[in-house]
């Protein structure tokens, strides 16, 4: 988002996928796991060599037919999801008990590992729209998965990548804008490990970089930060 305390502007997202089940795809992370894998890798695209393979074909046949028709199925770009459908594939949390359990979990397993190459992924514009492209992340995540690479490295690089996909947003914006200040909010920025890999890129780029104190970065300061553009709406 491009803002002030005026108006707003969207200038960039990741792609949609369906959220597989409305809610449950939440709670069953394997579900968004399966809808990036069939939305960007294709529907027939096979799942043996996969923690998803678990699921049972029975499941994974309605799974399909729910996609195929669109049933429950509103689009998200969510941040969120991505990490819950990484987790998946990658055999960290297909299921959760508790709200992020699976990206908390996907953080955890990177402990201890220290630098790696991020994952492809390709920003496109359409309209005027930023949009992050996913297939070459997915289906390098499916090959590492396959290939016996550790968990920790591929939770490490998948880190990695989404930093470079915030820092190459930013200077594209930056560039057609000139706009120097960075602020990093929403509930992924409880991630640590991405919080601090997107300061070091981002400093390194000279931007100023803006991160919660005295609030929490997740919903709870979206009441805080309407009333602070109502104050200044009815001041003006």
């Amino acid at each position: 988002l491009m803002s002030d305390l005026d108006s707003f502007e969207r200038v960039g997202h990741f792609e949609y996928v369906p959220l597989l089940g409305g809610e449950a795809a939440i709670k069953k992370p394997y579900r968004m796991a399966l809808s990036y894998i069939w939305s960007l890798l294709g529907e027939d695209f096979p799942i043996d060599g996969l923690p998803l393979a678990k699921v049972g074909r029975d499941a994974l046949a309605l799974l399909k037919q729910q996609f195929q028709r669109g049933l429950n199925c509103p689009p998200t770009s969510s941040a969120g999801r991505l990490f819950d459908a990484v987790s998946a594939i990658a055999g960290v949390r297909g299921e959760v008990s508790y709200e992020a359990q699976a990206a908390i979990e996907l953080e955890m397993a990177a402990a201890g590992i220290r630098t790696s190459k991020p994952y492809p992924f390709e920003i496109v514009e359409q309209d005027g729209m930023r949009i992050i492209k996913l297939s070459g992340l997915i289906a390098a995540v499916v090959k590492d998965v396959r290939n016996g690479a550790p968990v920790s490295r591929i939770s490490l690089k998948f880190h990695n990548t989404v930093a470079h996909i915030v820092r190459e947003m930013c200077r594209s914006i930056s560039k057609d804008t000139g706009i120097k200040t960075i602020a990093l909010s929403g509930g992924v920025f409880q991630n640590r490990m991405l919080a601090r890999l997107m300061f070091d890129l981002l400093e390194k780029d000279g931007f100023n970089v803006l991160s919660h104190r005295d609030v929490p970065c997740n919903d709870g300061c979206i009441s805080l930060g309407q009333a602070v553009i109502a104050n200044f709406t009815l001041s003006r």
